[in-house]
């Protein structure tokens, strides 16, 4: 077993649920920060604190209760993270985390690097969307740059009648 024997899984979803079970396999122990108390992966963990994600103090305590983080999901405020690296490593980190909050700056990244993305479009207006349509072309997926996660934020376009 490694150093870390007691993992901080942020964020209580569905993710977090099966991150625990594996990790609790393994012989980890595991404390959940979720912000609900029915979150599913407080149900499995040895631990959990229960507060917002803006609530230093929570975030402080749940801090001092693991030697190391990770992020369940990519909804995780940069600042909660901020918090937590005071004391502990969190993976990934603030700088992974902030690109991947957002489809545009997350593409264009992974562009930079060389690497081949799906032909997509940046939308302002109903002008934009209109364009890329007919540039990127049909069936395409129109997404919200921030915050849509398990197909919320999402619309499908099957033909031209935008």
């Amino acid at each position: 077993m490694l150093s870390a024997t007691r993992v901080g899984i942020i964020g209580g979803g569905q993710l977090g649920k099966m991150l625990s079970l594996s990790a609790s396999k393994l012989g980890y122990q595991t404390s959940i920060f979720a912000e609900s108390a029915i979150d599913p992966a407080v149900f499995v963990t040895n631990s959990s604190v229960i507060g917002s994600f803006s609530d230093t103090e929570k975030l402080r305590t749940f801090a001092s209760m693991v030697d190391v983080a990770v992020i369940e999901f990519e909804n995780i405020p940069v600042s909660a993270v901020h918090t937590l690296q005071e004391t502990i490593p969190v993976y990934p980190g603030v700088k992974a985390l902030h690109v991947a909050q957002n489809r545009i700056r997350e593409k264009t990244h992974i562009q930079s690097l060389g690497i081949a993305v799906a032909d997509f479009a940046v939308i302002h207006s109903h002008t934009d969307l209109h364009k890329a349509v007919h540039d990127v072309g049909v069936p395409s997926v129109l997404k919200t740059a921030e915050s849509g996660y398990d197909g919320k934020g999402n619309t499908s376009y099957a033909a031209l009648k935008i």
